[in-house]
């Protein structure tokens, strides 16, 4: 079942447990972990630091959620949801985080990382002045921040389609390049995208029962930040 917008109350804990739901059917977990919501004075002083308003809702909701996970039947097929707790973004970052920011990039000192689901990438969001609510993909090999023109509620609703597919990320990175708006969308030759997941495309389908190419894309452009009227964060 896909949630689809306008979105409803507690849309990122539906999701989510739908998500878990379907991957403790479907594939073998060998490492799972959800976590607490937010109590009510933790959600007021993060509210006093400025805050996303997304942000706090996912802390109302759900509040972060582990579950690393492979195909049954030795199908070359896995994925990771790293989704970490509100207090755990806006925390000291852990000297022990498998992902270490470098600390000779500036403009990487006011990143916090989001989804860990890899040990060498992860998505998160700028804690600086303006409080956005973009997410952005890290990759340790090149030390970009990529924008995804998504919110904390539109990277979750796409997990529906997903599950967090090692490397998915790639494809939506090609989405939100200058690339990837053409309609219909097509993974462009040569791309990494390309070269890296194009070869799961099947097996995402025979695997993953919500998966459909098309319906995830069209999902995209309806979540993704530039497609909103422009609200309070």
């Amino acid at each position: 079942m896909i949630f689809a917008p306008p979105f409803v109350e507690w849309h990122m804990r539906r999701v989510l447990f739908t998500v878990y739901d379907e991957l403790d059917r479907h594939m073998e977990m060998p490492w799972s972990q959800p976590y607490g919501i937010l109590k009510k004075k933790q959600l007021a002083a993060f509210q006093a630091e400025g805050i996303p308003e997304v942000v706090l809702s996912y802390g109302r909701q759900i509040n972060g959620l582990r579950a690393d996970w492979q195909a049954r039947g030795g199908v070359r097929l896995e994925g990771s949801i790293n989704l970490l707790p509100v207090e755990r973004i806006y925390g000291p970052l852990d000297p022990d985080e498998f992902l270490v920011l470098p600390e000779d990039a500036p403009e990487l000192h006011d990143f916090r990382p989001v989804d860990m689901f890899k040990p060498d990438a992860c998505v998160g969001l700028l804690h600086d002045e303006r409080r956005s609510p973009q997410l952005y993909y890290y990759d340790e090999s090149d030390r970009d921040l990529e924008p995804l023109d998504l919110d904390l509620q539109g990277y979750i609703s796409l997990l529906q389609f997903t599950w967090g597919f090692l490397n998915w990320l790639l494809l939506l990175l090609e989405l939100a390049s200058p690339a990837g708006q053409a309609r219909p969308f097509r993974l462009q030759p040569d791309s990494l995208a390309s070269n890296t997941i194009a070869w799961k495309l099947p097996l995402l389908a025979q695997h993953i029962p919500d998966w459909d190419l098309d319906a995830f894309v069209a999902h995209y452009d309806l979540v993704k930040l530039s497609a909103q009227p422009k609200r309070a964060t």
